[in-house]
């Protein structure tokens, strides 16, 4: 099933738009991790940065047009850090059937506004 958090939804812009009406690979991996930032950035309180995309799973492409669904789960919060799971899936207009189409393990850390690492602050 889908990961717990909903983000947002979105159609997939032509800016994104490779050969015969799919995304780029980039412009999805990008979009992930600015939309997959969101629950970190209230977790930490403040500035984050991201520091690793541990994995990356392409399951099916993303076509210009496709509605789709941004969600995560936070997997574990370190010292600095947490780690979430971002899943993207599209929802048929026709039948309103669900299919996850990317996967990804993401690491942000807190950081100050001089960019050092710093504390996540206790919940």
């Amino acid at each position: 099933g889908q990961a717990g958090h909903a983000l947002q939804q979105r159609g997939a812009g032509l800016g994104a738009l490779q050969r015969r009406g799919f995304c780029a690979l980039a412009q999805c991996v990008g979009t992930c991790r600015q939309r997959g930032a969101v629950q970190p950035a209230r977790i930490a309180r403040g500035r984050i940065a991201t520091v690793a995309i541990d994995s990356m799973v392409f399951l099916r492409p993303l076509k210009v047009g496709d509605i789709v669904g941004f969600y995560t789960e936070v997997l574990s919060v370190g010292r600095s850090s947490i780690k979430i799971l971002i899943e993207v899936w599209k929802t048929d207009d026709l039948t309103g059937l669900h299919t996850k189409l990317t996967e990804g393990l993401f690491t942000f850390v807190a950081i100050d506004d001089d960019g050092n690492t710093r504390p996540v602050p206790p919940a």
